[in-house]
């Protein structure tokens, strides 16, 4: 599992590297065999509300799925690469349940004609 992150518009710490690589792992370690890729984006918005908002958008590149796009944001940069990472694991898990499936109901031994 490849993470590549990158920070537009602010400087990326060693600190907060390893944080968000931490992040991603603990959430999304369930499909480290499937998962070919994952792109971190983090930038700061600068909104109509006064202060500054951070935005992280992960992209998933997983094996024989479609790619799973995530973005989020949040009045702390932790925040919004909690909820992104969050969300980014529960759509795998929907993505890959529906991706086995049909596969492992394909292959049963049962079929209409015995029934």
């Amino acid at each position: 599992m490849k993470i590549d992150i990158e920070a537009r518009s602010f400087a990326l710490t060693n600190p907060l590297r390893g944080y968000v690589q931490r992040r991603l792992c603990r959430t999304l370690c369930w499909y480290t065999d499937r998962i070919e890729r994952i792109a971190l984006v983090l930038e700061e918005v600068k909104g109509s509300r006064p202060g500054v908002a951070y935005k992280s958008r992960i992209r998933v590149k997983v094996a024989h799925l479609p790619v799973v796009v995530i973005e989020e944001s949040g009045a702390h940069l932790c925040v919004a690469v909690d909820r992104a990472a969050s969300r980014a694991g529960r759509k795998l898990a929907r993505a890959t349940a529906r991706g086995i499936g049909p596969q492992s109901i394909a292959s049963s031994a049962w079929s209409p004609s015995a029934a």
